[in-house]
Parts: structure tokens; C-alpha cells; sequence
């Protein structure tokens, strides 16, 4: 399959199935954008199977009883170029007819401004499965329904007390950087969002013990995270390594004195 030229693209739109994973995690969407009309965007998002399971079970895995949503609006103008360039970074194949049931599948559907229109499926799915995840999360910040991811690092070993503030935008692709330290006035420093994947990486490494989360306001004398949940987690107890051989706390703690 060819690419289609992008300087004629005037619409694109991506239809994404989980795969056949159990419910309440199996789910498909659809997300439409008119690259001619400011980025007016279509997205439905409808989860399947969940009539096998009691609303507590669903309750139980982190979701709400009914997580089915649409949203209609436009994306930022910015999306457009992020689109462009994963496009172009894609190579297309076709469906695959032996492929795992329980893999996910991704369909684009580009339109030219002629109105002639390509179907493919992309090769490089782990590109397309964490773009689209930004992309979604992005129409959740848009709809209201989700807001800024704000994660908080604390070190209060130190004194003055070391403190850390990461904010992410999906909507505009904003990366910002808010440090705390030596009794100085906050520093905020912008951080180029392409960044943000490895940061997230290190963040999300350890294991969160939610029956460890700390109640009350954090103590003096130890490290605390909250990865975005709006909770603490104590360094050792309530965030600890995934294993001995990956120290995953200090990473942590490295990465908030160099950012």
C-alpha cells in the first residue's frame, strides 16, 4: 500500500479494537478527523461484553459502570502536524488473517482532498498503540471528562524539603517542570513532550501498593510519590523496586534532581 500524500490529506480516521481480551477491558473506538474543517473531531469509544459481569465486578477492576463515551470538538491545530509525522513514519501492511486473537488492531482510513481514500493497517503498532493513547487522552482532557496529569515528588529527608511537580497536557502537548528546593522560589522549566515517554517510563516502573497509601499529610524523614492517582506512596512501603535487581526508587529520585 502506498502512503498517501500528506500535503492532500483532508481526513483521517483511526478505528482501534482491543482485541479479544476479557471484559470490562475489551472496548473499540473510533476517532474521525476533518484536517479541512479545524480539526473537527468525531470519538466513540463503546465497551463489550460488560453484560457477562455485576456492576461491582466492573467496579472491582477500576472502571465505572458505564464508561461509554462520545465526544465531538476540535483538537488543538497543533495535532495536525503530530499526525503528519507519524504518518509518515508509518509502513502499511495488510490485515492479518493469523494474527493472536488477543492482539489489538488498528485501522486507518485516510482521505485525500479529491475524496479518493486508502485503508491500511500500520506495521509499526507499538508507535501507533502509544500515540493513539495520547491522542485519546488528549480528548479526554478536551470533553472534561479527564484532566492534566499531575505527578508529586517529595523528598522530605532533606531540609529544606526537596519538591517536584510534573504537569502533562495532552491536549497541547505541554511538558512542565516545577521544582522546589533550598528554600528558593519555585523553578518552572518546559520540557520537550516527546520527553514525557521516558519519564513516564521511570515513573510507572515500581509497584504501587494501594494498601500502603499514606493517610494524612506525608511525614518528615522519607521520600513520597504520587504518580498522578492524587494519593501518596512512601518510598520502600507503599511504592517499592519490581524486583532486587531493579532499583527503581533511585531512578526516581536521580530523575527529580535532573529534570
Amino acid at each position: 500500500m502506498e502512503n498517501i500524500d500528506l500535503g492532500s490529506l483532508g481526513g483521517i480516521t483511526i478505528k482501534y479494537y482491543s482485541g479479544d481480551v476479557p471484559p470490562p477491558y475489551c472496548c473499540q473506538y473510533e476517532l474521525a478527523i476533518d484536517f479541512q474543517n479545524q480539526l473537527f473531531s468525531r470519538y466513540k469509544i463503546e465497551y463489550l461484553f460488560r453484560e457477562e459481569l455485576t456492576e461491582a465486578e466492573i467496579i472491582d477492576e477500576g472502571f465505572a459502570p458505564d464508561d461509554n463515551f462520545s465526544w465531538k470538538g476540535n483538537l488543538p491545530v497543533l495535532w495536525e502536524e503530530e499526525f503528519e509525522e507519524v504518518l509518515a513514519k508509518t509502513s502499511w501492511i495488510k490485515k492479518k488473517t493469523n494474527r493472536n486473537a488477543e492482539d489489538p488492531i488498528i485501522e486507518v482510513t485516510m482521505m485525500d482532498l479529491e475524496g479518493n481514500v486508502i485503508v491500511g493497517y500500520p506495521g509499526e503498532m507499538d508507535l501507533w498503540l502509544y500515540f493513539m493513547e495520547e491522542a485519546i487522552q488528549a480528548v479526554y482532557e478536551l470533553a472534561g471528562r479527564s484532566k492534566p496529569l499531575l505527578i508529586k515528588y517529595m523528598d522530605l529527608g532533606e531540609e529544606p524539603a526537596f519538591k517536584v511537580d510534573i504537569e502533562a497536557k495532552f491536549s497541547v502537548r505541554s511538558f512542565t517542570v516545577t521544582k522546589e528546593q533550598n528554600g528558593l522560589a519555585p523553578v518552572v522549566k518546559e520540557y520537550p513532550w516527546h520527553d514525557l515517554k521516558h519519564t513516564l517510563k521511570d515513573i510507572y516502573l515500581p509497584d504501587y501498593n494501594w494498601e500502603a497509601v499514606v493517610q494524612g499529610k506525608p511525614k518528615k524523614g522519607a521520600k513520597y510519590l504520587d504518580p498522578g492517582e492524587g494519593a501518596w506512596f512512601k518510598f520502600n512501603s507503599g511504592v517499592v523496586n519490581p524486583s532486587p535487581k531493579v532499583d527503581a526508587l533511585k531512578r526516581i529520585a536521580e530523575l527529580m534532581k535532573e529534570l
